[in-house]
């Protein structure tokens, strides 16, 4: 099981892990904040929301 902020999901050493993962596997991916500006009170890094839901995005159409 990996439990992630999804900030760094796009990264090509992250998406070489995850290829090591199984159908029974599990990623569980949290959203420090459900608005841009909600998301910057509680995130640290310089990753937007935008890009988190998309890294998301990226790691639940390759699971397929």
């Amino acid at each position: 099981m990996l439990i992630t902020n999804a900030t760094g999901l796009d990264r090509p050493q992250v998406q070489q892990g995850l290829k090591h993962f199984t159908k029974s596997d599990e990623i569980w991916a949290k959203l420090d904040g459900g608005t841009q500006v909600l998301f910057n009170r509680v995130d640290r890094s310089n990753v937007s929301l935008d890009k988190v839901l998309s890294n998301i995005l990226l790691v639940a159409a390759s699971a397929r």
